[in-house]
């Protein structure tokens, strides 16, 4: 669950985000077309430029407003959606969020945003996603980088958004104080370098298949590089990013990997390094890997009666 989102997220309307089974929604969609991801983060940017009432009142809104607050606000929230959810999907696990949108233009802004964030830490918020540009060639993080400290030592999350269109940007995200995440990261397969900075440094890769097809930013997903990472040594999980907008589900991302040539063991290792990368409790933590090591004991004692498999 995201909170304090400074930028709309792009994406169409009409049909496709209607109801349609996920093969049509993605379909319906229209082919890939390269450069699309580069202009709906554009896109996304110049609106939250272009708006800044709209992201002032978005800045106090949720976590980030301080007067008149519960002191459990963000958690309590967070939780009652996570219960209606899990009353459908028992294993679901959600925490929040909040997203930074190019914090370095206005300075006061950005000030306010970080302060707020600090103060919600206390109340429930787990982590900052930063999505900064240009996302498709080098930019300055330093500004970012006093942030992230600032919020990590405030006991939150780090990730970053970057890699997704090109090698761009993934050193410097691998860099922030504190960070433990990329959002995509996908390019740094064509890197060596870049791979044995990640898998060095422990930086665990936010893979979303479908997405990197469906903005044509890497060839179809029979050409992903997910197992070129995992062969590297990167520490990967699986993502669906906007499933709502890309007609896909985990369950579809996990079928896809499976398509790639990940056996059960090596999915497995996928879902257990989501855990340890999730920004949560210890507690949690230590919860959903015994639930995933019990589901690994009754896969390999061949359970409900199928062989084991491995």
């Amino acid at each position: 669950m995201r909170l304090g989102r400074l930028a709309p997220a792009a994406g169409g309307r009409g049909p496709a985000g209607q109801g349609a089974p996920a093969a049509d929604r993605f379909g319906a969609a229209g082919p890939a077309r390269p450069g699309r991801r580069r202009r709906a983060v554009r896109r996304e940017v110049r609106r939250a430029d272009a708006r800044p009432r709209r992201r002032r009142r978005l800045l106090r809104r949720g976590p980030l407003r301080r007067r008149r607050r519960h002191p459990r606000r963000v958690h309590v929230p967070v939780r009652r959606a996570e219960r209606q959810v899990r009353a459908e999907y028992p294993r679901l696990r959600a925490e929040a969020l909040a997203i930074l949108v190019h914090g370095a233009r206005d300075p006061r802004e950005t000030a306010a945003f970080a302060e707020g964030c600090v103060r919600a830490a206390d109340e429930g918020l787990a982590g900052i996603d930063f999505l900064y540009t240009p996302y498709d060639t080098e930019a300055d993080w330093t500004p970012m980088y006093r942030l992230a400290e600032r919020f990590a030592e405030a006991g939150l999350g780090i990730t970053a958004h970057a890699g997704e269109v090109s090698t761009a940007n993934i050193a410097a995200a691998a860099a922030m104080p504190g960070l433990t995440r990329i959002g995509h990261g996908v390019h740094a397969a064509a890197d060596p370098e870049l791979m044995r900075l990640l898998a060095d440094r422990g930086v665990t890769l936010e893979c979303a298949l479908t997405c990197n097809a469906y903005f044509g930013v890497l060839p179809e997903v029979d050409g992903h590089p997910l197992t070129k990472l995992v062969e590297a040594g990167v520490p990967v999980t699986l993502a669906t990013d906007n499933p709502v907008q890309l007609g896909t589900t985990i369950e579809r991302e996990y079928a896809l990997a499976a398509g790639l040539g990940l056996g059960p063991e090596r999915l497995a290792d996928l879902t257990r390094n989501a855990i340890r990368a999730a920004f949560t409790s210890d507690e949690r933590k230590a919860a959903m890997l015994a639930e995933l090591a019990e589901a690994e004991r009754t896969r390999l004692s061949g359970g409900r009666g199928g062989p084991a498999t491995r």
